[in-house]
């Protein structure tokens, strides 16, 4: 491969002499691990699996169930019982909690009730990995996938010496009052709906108006009149909102957590977001 690329990049012309260099370089240079006369290292068989997840999953579920190579055919969605909570299986209970605690992106806490539930699964332990203090450490390559990982964990600790434990504490609180606040305002307003409950900072809401006719809308026209108000919302720079689909029906998704945002905030942006689906109404158009 490299006396058929050269010391420096080619000049190609057009994106066909990149793709042809492609089957001509770099194809005969791979390592095929599903060829049928592949010997070499364990079988990297391609056997696939079924993962399990609730409806209301983050989409990073089926990102990497994507990138695992299980394919959409392969991710099951679970029942979820009302309201919006997974319907626990019999043999397992466990549950897993991460929160983030105002540290940068890439760093948050994985709460695990019983981590020999993970050992079991992906510990390894060959000879050139032991060390004296085995005993005495916590081996963090038997907790997941990688082997190794990046010291994440020395951002939390900067930001504990940084911030301190009350204050952190304060902010989460924080968060969580002002998203109960908002949900009050929400629930006390005509129209407006919470449609999930408010467990943490995260609040689901939907503006459900009457059309000039005077009667409810029908599902298709009050979708649309939701996407149209928070795209108009997000549009305005008053707020930044996202929509989601919950059972099938599009709602808007409000999350409280900026370190900078008070209340003041929270309550102008309520005042934005009613603004913005009232201009948008069947009534105003």
């Amino acid at each position: 491969m490299r006396s058929a690329v050269g010391a420096e990049p080619p000049e190609v012309d057009g994106i066909e002499a990149i793709l042809a260099d492609l089957d001509r370089v770099i194809a005969p240079g791979l390592t095929l691990t599903q060829h049928p006369r592949f010997f070499g290292w364990f079988p990297a068989n391609a056997s696939l699996l079924t993962v399990y997840a609730s409806p209301q999953a983050h989409s990073s579920v089926t990102k990497a169930a994507l990138l695992a190579g299980f394919g959409l055919d392969n991710l099951r969605l679970v029942e979820v019982a009302t309201p919006c909570r997974r319907r626990p299986s019999r043999r397992r209970r466990r549950r897993t909690w991460p929160q983030r605690m105002g540290t940068i992106l890439d760093c948050s806490l994985l709460y695990v009730r019983d981590p020999q539930h993970l050992i079991r699964v992906m510990s390894t332990n060959p000879s050139y990995l032991r060390s004296p203090v085995d005993d005495e450490v916590t081996q963090l390559k038997d907790w997941g996938i990688p082997l190794g990982r990046r010291f994440r964990a020395l951002k939390i600790w900067f930001q504990l010496c940084i911030d301190g434990v009350e204050e952190i504490t304060g902010r989460l609180r924080r968060d969580v009052r002002h998203a109960r606040w908002l949900a009050e305002q929400v629930q006390a307003t005509p129209n407006w709906m919470v449609v999930a409950p408010v467990t943490l900072q995260t609040i689901c809401v939907r503006h459900e108006p009457v059309g000039v006719d005077g009667a409810p809308l029908d599902a298709v026209a009050l979708d649309a009149h939701t996407q149209r108000w928070a795209a108009a919302l997000n549009a305005s720079g008053r707020a930044f909102v996202t929509s989601a689909q919950l059972d099938g029906r599009w709602m808007v998704r409000l999350s409280i957590g900026a370190a900078a945002t008070e209340e003041a905030d929270v309550a102008a942006g309520w005042a934005a977001i009613q603004d913005a689906a009232a201009a948008a109404a069947p009534a105003a158009i």
